[in-house]
């Protein structure tokens, strides 16, 4: 997860993610990715030997939703 950023409030829930080079890891362009993002999921499950985070996107290209799905472990 070197690419990823997650940030946790002192309730240890999550509050933010950061996904350097996003474009990469979704196989999108990166303006498609700006400017054309209409849904994100995440979800964090973290247990004492791993994090694991499911992320889902929506994006809208010419009238058409484009959806992207990654899982990533560490």
């Amino acid at each position: 997860m070197d690419d990823i950023l997650i940030d946790f409030d002192e309730n240890e829930d999550v509050v933010g993610i950061e996904i350097l080079n996003a474009s990469k890891l979704f196989n999108v362009d990166k303006y498609d990715l700006l400017k054309n993002l209409i849904k994100f999921e995440a979800v964090v499950k973290i247990t004492k030997d791993l994090i694991t985070l499911n992320i889902k996107l929506c994006l809208l290209r010419k009238k058409k939703e484009i959806i992207r799905e990654s899982v990533i472990k560490d």
